[in-house]
């Protein structure tokens, strides 16, 4: 058939010209608003504030300043390293103690030396300076004051120097010397034993540099970065206060100090997106051209893409524990049960994609995002139950849960209670994509103009209102429609065509048929017939017009436009032959305009509504025909068929002769169940008025899989057959009295 892109190629390429772009830009928008829209100050450290500035969003950065600051109160904390106490050292000076004594006391005993020369004797002592007071006092003392000075030293310093003495320390034990000298000494002694034990206090701990650096070296091992947290709109800087290097990082981190938008980034970003929605658009050229031409589904596409990007924002942004919670598996499960699997799969890929790009590439949150999502899109593949959602939803945290439990045990570091908070953030996701997919479904459906299976289902109950209409006041359209209703759901199903849709489609076809039902044969059982006081071109008026006045029933009680369209197309333009006939034969074929009996259209442009109006016609010219065989059957469908094709009236349809072919072959097997040979009485032939036979030269090669030639065969056994057949299969004789066969 004929593809509907050739006909309105430039509007498909503008369409998916606009999605493409508008996508990339929704979803830029989203990922680099921080770098476009941030507020960015000016302002250096030292410098005073001239307003206030609070951070725009919560952060969690490495503080240097903070970092610095803990080594260095770590570092004061760490004690230098000294080496075990030297109790040789305290020996050592006990002996220059004595040594020094007794040199002062021979000092004091040279009866040879002058004063002076004793003094200078004393001031001479290496390692000891006495002062001048204390030397006249060592000078001045007699024997006994000098040996209790003697003994008490050396008492006094060996007490000192069994005591730890670190180096460095020395002045502190230097200053308790004095309280260590006994009471019994006099000032005099006392100041000369103090200035001798003060200079011969030594260090016995001596300082050991490389332990040293090893204690400071394990000390900064131990600093972990200093984490600093600012949350939403908290000041950072007051107005008027001085600028520190402090609040200078926090600007930097935040991005707030950067004049300058990172173009290079942006740019990025906008042309991995735009690779993404071209993607897409590519897809949806090839795949999906039927939503391409509805404009309002594509903008449905927009807005889902640049919602669940938000949200997959969100879900990046702190707590840790959001990227679970953010239900993005919603995306997939609404675009399978609004337009197809095939579609959402490819949403769902991109923006997995998206999140990677957001998250830095981190693979634990790209499975888990991509397992849920195709899980729950391949649950809702047929969606035909509520419950359907609640599986696809414990579906959904089932995957969540896997994923969640492998990239968790696998750590570096698994903790029992951030798996079990993360399974019940798991939960919860699949819970909230459940709920979201079902309410989206609905209001989704109605706002654009998507009938979803639910509505369906709703439709086909024959409690409708519409249904109701029909059944009460045109039985006989009503147990028409519902056998083209069996007729075209199986049909649908053999070529992979929407079968509830074809089903629902069919219900509703003749609807219009309710306003004047009696003007139609299969209403009017042994009532006279109306027509026979109408000219024809009244008749083939009022026949006609079934089809727009079920467009305005249809529009009254608001169903959905696809339904809408079987009425419209079942009939496609096809003749109404049979009181086009009358006319001819009545008033002359040059006196008779032949678009009056020609139904207002347009051809079927879905594979539903082709097979509902080949079923429509094959269903009532069997009323008409009754075949006595399984031969008489098959020709007279694949003649229909045949006619169908050759004025033109799938040319707008996707079907491909092939499946016109598996179309043909299940109306037959359906057929054969519900008109079942039954035993032919003889009867008298009466006269029919036959249709010129048509020309079936333009036919092609092959109708279906099978030759022109058998078609002809077929058709040229019973062209009497086939021609009231076809009269009144398409309700062009909807109340004359057409001869039995």
């Amino acid at each position: 058939m004929a593809d509907r892109r050739d006909k309105f190629g430039w509007r498909v390429r503008l369409y998916l010209s606009l999605f493409t772009l508008l996508l990339t830009a929704g979803v830029g928008f989203v990922l680099s608003w921080d770098l476009l829209l941030m507020r960015r100050v000016a302002i250096q450290a030292g410098q005073a504030a001239s307003e206030d500035i609070a951070a725009p969003r919560r952060i969690e950065f490495e503080s240097d300043i903070l970092t610095k600051a803990e080594v260095g109160r770590v570092l004061a904390d760490v004690k230098p390293v000294y080496d075990l106490l030297d109790r040789q050292v305290g020996r050592g000076q006990v002996n220059r103690a004595q040594q020094i004594l007794s040199f002062i006391e021979a000092v004091r005993a040279d009866p040879y030396a002058s004063p002076e020369q004793q003094r200078r004797y004393l001031e001479g002592i290496e390692g000891v300076a006495l002062s001048p007071q204390a030397i006249s006092y060592t000078l001045q003392l007699d024997d006994s004051e000098w040996k209790a000075v003697q003994q008490d030293t050396r008492q006094v310093l060996g007490e000192v120097m069994s005591e730890e003495i670190r180096e460095g320390d020395e002045d502190t034990h230097r200053r308790g010397v004095r309280a260590r000298i006994s009471f019994e000494l006099s000032e005099p002694q006392t100041a000369i034993e103090e200035e001798i034990v003060k200079a011969l206090v030594k260090a016995n701990r001596v300082y050991n540099p490389e332990s040293s650096e090893a204690a400071k070296q394990a000390a900064l091992e131990s600093v972990e970065p200093q984490v600093r947290v600012l949350e939403e709109n908290e000041i950072i800087i007051r107005s008027g206060e001085i600028v520190t290097t402090r609040d200078i990082e926090a600007l930097d981190a935040l991005g707030l100090r950067n004049p300058q938008v990172d173009w290079l980034r942006v740019s990025a970003t906008f042309l991995y997106l735009f690779v993404l929605a071209a993607s897409m658009s590519f897809y949806l050229w090839h795949n999906n051209p039927m939503l391409v031409h509805r404009w309002h589904h594509l903008l449905l596409m927009f807005l889902l893409m640049v919602l669940f990007a938000l949200l997959a924002r969100w879900g990046l942004s702190p707590p840790v524990m959001q990227p679970y919670l953010a239900p993005l598996a919603t995306l997939g499960m609404l675009v399978a049960v609004l337009f197809d699997v095939r579609l959402a799969l490819v949403a769902h890929l991109i923006l997995c994609l998206i999140v990677g790009y957001m998250a830095g590439g981190q693979a634990d949150l790209f499975l888990y995002e991509l397992a849920g999502g195709l899980i729950g899109i391949f649950a809702l593949r047929r969606a035909n139950r509520i419950n359907t959602f609640v599986w696809a939803g414990l579906y959904v945290m089932l995957s969540n849960m896997v994923v969640i439990a492998l990239f968790t045990l696998f750590g570096d570091d698994p903790s029992t209670l951030q798996l079990g908070w993360s399974v019940l953030t798991g939960v919860a996701n699949g819970a909230l994509a459940a709920i979201l997919a079902l309410g989206g479904y609905y209001l989704l459906g109605i706002l654009f103009n998507i009938t979803t299976t639910l509505q369906l289902m709703d439709l086909s109950r024959p409690t409708h209102p519409l249904m109701r209409e029909l059944m009460l006041k045109a039985p006989g359209t009503y147990h028409h429609s519902i056998m083209v209703g069996n007729m075209a759901e199986q049909a649908a199903e053999a070529v992979d065509a929407d079968a509830l849709l074809t089903r629902v489609g069919a219900f509703y076809h003749d609807i219009g048929k309710t306003l004047r039902p009696y003007f139609f044969a299969e209403n009017q059982m042994d009532s006279p017939n109306p027509h026979d006081l109408l000219d024809p071109e009244t008749s083939a008026q009022i026949v006609r017009s079934h089809t727009r006045d079920g467009l305005e029933l249809a529009r009254k009680y608001r169903l959905p436009r696809v339904i809408q369209a079987f009425i419209t197309e079942h009939h496609g333009t096809t003749m109404i032959g049979f009181f086009y006939h009358h006319a001819v034969q009545e008033y002359g074929e040059e006196n008779v305009d032949k678009e009056k009996y020609r139904h207002y259209g347009p051809r079927p442009q879905t594979k539903e509504s082709a097979i509902v109006m080949v079923a429509d016609s094959c269903e009532a010219a069997m009323h008409s025909v009754r075949p006595q065989d399984f031969e008489s059957l098959q020709r007279l469908i694949r003649r229909i068929i045949a006619s169908k094709i050759s004025t033109g009236e799938l040319d707008n349809s996707p079907l491909t002769l092939r499946e016109i072919d598996v179309i043909g072959s299940s109306f037959i097997d359906t057929l054969q169940g519900v008109f079942h040979t039954r035993i032919r009485y003889p009867s008298g032939k009466q006269e029919m008025g036959l249709l010129p036979e048509e020309d079936l030269s333009a036919l092609p090669a092959t109708i279906g899989g099978r030759e022109q030639s058998d078609v002809q065969a077929e058709t040229s056994v019973t062209q009497e057959q086939v021609v009231v057949a076809e009269s009144r299969g398409d309700d062009d004789d909807p109340g004359a009295d057409s001869p039995p066969v």
